[in-house]
């Protein structure tokens, strides 16, 4: 006979997991004896325990499938008893998991960083990833690497990763891992654009008429009103394009708009930083017209070419060295010689003109070079060179030799990098300086140098604070000088001069034009 089953025989199931569970049921009887159980899954035999165990564990099963488990007592003959049958669902394992996860940066640039990961494991299968950039979602994907892109310079960013299976469950323990987005390129200087240029070298020329020409005895009264404004000056860099500065006009090139490849609009011409052959011209010609011209020369008319006492140019030592000589002559003791009272002139024309051209205050082995190339006139030049040309100009030979190497200060200063790039090195702390924060205010506002009242306001330490700062900043934006930069601004965004003259078009009417 076979084997039976008691009368409320039924199979269970217990410690159900993903991949596994346990079967139990009742001792089945015989005449002879139970043998043993056979387990089936699914109509197939999978297990045989022997006939003393009434429990046993079904391994190798799938997660969250659903089997038709079986038990048929066996006695020794062979003969079966009915079966047992019970239908169970075996539960998802849970979320993937990481297993030795790691996730790490690679290629990380100023703007981007490429993400790769080792894989999760799951019971099921893992289905896709999600990558979080400081807690926020910025992708979810089936591969192991993500290349995260628009981030910012010198940035720290915390990124993660989970994985998620076919039933709907995401990890939360993924791997992470900190990047530092690499700073820009920064040499610590940038090249006047034309226009700030020009506008600074008539700031500086402007200055001379500033501390020479303002209360100031009347013996400076010619010279004052023929040297010109800070705004004159632009106009004669800008718009003169006869006599002295008509080669300067024609020959110093323009910056380039190069916008962003893709961009409809941008491209800024003060970002130009290429330096041709042509800017190193503009700058040499400049400077020596500014130093030779209007400082060294013997006082001339532009218009007639003669020169004459009453001419416009040539006044610029006169600026420079008359107060000296008079409170000289006032006081004949506070000097050895005539000599050295022009040096301590010039000494203290280094101090204050380098402050400006600089946009900081000089170091004291910048002030002593400088200082040098005055002393070197009587190495590089002889007596013959500083006789005056012109008997009603009331000059000594030592005012002749004085401007000489004023002229050479002059020209080393206008030349100097310092002067044509505008310096961000920053202190100690890598954080701008005063007067690097000054000059970055001045040349955002207004495409020049700080003015008296910015370089005090660096000088005493205002600016630094954040009640100082507002304020300048108030002050530079709102003043006049500001609207031409707001102008360039907005030309070289919308790039105004790739627009089509209309009027210059084959057809307009005069009406239109």
């Amino acid at each position: 006979m076979e084997p039976t089953w008691p009368a409320d025989a039924v199979l269970t199931v217990s410690n159900l997991k993903s991949t596994s569970l346990t079967l139990s049921w009742p001792a089945a009887s015989d005449d002879v004896a139970v043998s043993s159980y056979v387990i089936l899954v699914d109509d197939v035999e999978v297990l045989t325990v022997d006939g003393t165990l009434v429990s046993t564990t079904v391994p190798n099963l799938k997660p969250t499938g659903t089997y038709l488990l079986t038990v048929l007592a066996v006695d020794p003959a062979g003969n079966q008893s009915t079966p047992l049958k019970v239908t169970e669902t075996t539960p998802d394992g849970g979320p993937p998991l990481w297993p030795g996860g790691k996730l790490s940066a690679s290629e990380v640039s100023n703007y981007s960083a490429l993400l790769s990961w080792t894989p999760a494991v799951d019971d099921v299968g893992v289905t896709g990833y999600r990558v979080f950039q400081d807690g926020a979602q910025v992708s979810e994907l089936t591969g192991t690497q993500f290349e995260v892109n628009n981030l910012d310079p010198a940035i720290d960013y915390d990124f993660k990763v989970e994985a998620g299976d076919a039933a709907g469950n995401w990890s939360t323990t993924g791997p992470s891992v900190s990047v530092t987005t690499t700073k820009v390129y920064d040499p610590g200087f940038m090249r006047l654009s034309k226009e700030q240029y020009n506008r600074t070298l008539g700031d500086l020329m402007g200055y001379m008429k500033e501390k020479y020409c303002t209360g100031l005895p009347n013996t400076l009264w010619r010279m004052c009103k023929s040297w010109s404004s800070a705004g004159s000056w632009y106009g004669i860099l800008t718009g003169k394009t006869y006599g002295q500065w008509a080669d300067y006009q024609r020959l110093y090139v323009s910056d380039n708009v190069e916008p962003t490849p893709g961009e409809l609009r941008g491209g800024y011409r003060r970002f130009d930083q290429v330096i041709h052959n042509e800017h190193v011209t503009s700058w040499l010609q400049a400077t020596m017209k500014v130093a030779q011209v209007y400082f060294e020369d013997d006082i001339w008319d532009e218009l007639t070419g003669e020169s004459t006492k009453w001419g416009g140019l040539g006044w610029g030592d006169w600026m420079v060295f008359t107060p000296c000589n008079n409170a000289y002559e006032e006081d004949p003791a506070l000097f050895d010689t005539e000599t050295a009272m022009y040096e301590a002139c010039v000494s203290n024309f280094i101090t204050d003109f380098g402050l400006r051209a600089y946009r900081q205050p000089l170091s004291d082995e910048e002030h002593a070079y400088l200082l040098g190339i005055y002393q070197a006139v009587d190495q590089q030049y002889v007596e013959a060179d500083f006789i005056d040309q012109v008997q009603d100009k009331e000059s000594s030979l030592a005012f002749n030799r004085a401007a000489r190497g004023l002229r050479n200060v002059i020209a080393v200063v206008l030349t100097a990098p310092k002067f044509l790039f505008r310096m961000e090195l920053g202190n100690e702390d890598g954080n701008l300086t005063a007067y690097e924060l000054a000059s970055r205010l001045s040349y955002h506002f207004w495409n020049s140098m700080p003015d008296t009242e910015l370089f005090e306001a660096a000088a005493d330490g205002s600016l630094m604070t954040a009640k100082g700062y507002q304020a300048q900043l108030d002050r530079l934006a709102l003043s006049s000088k500001a609207k031409p930069v707001i102008d360039e601004f907005y030309r070289d965004y919308l790039r105004v001069e790739e627009i089509p003259d209309l009027n210059s078009q084959d057809g307009a009417s005069k009406a239109v034009r």
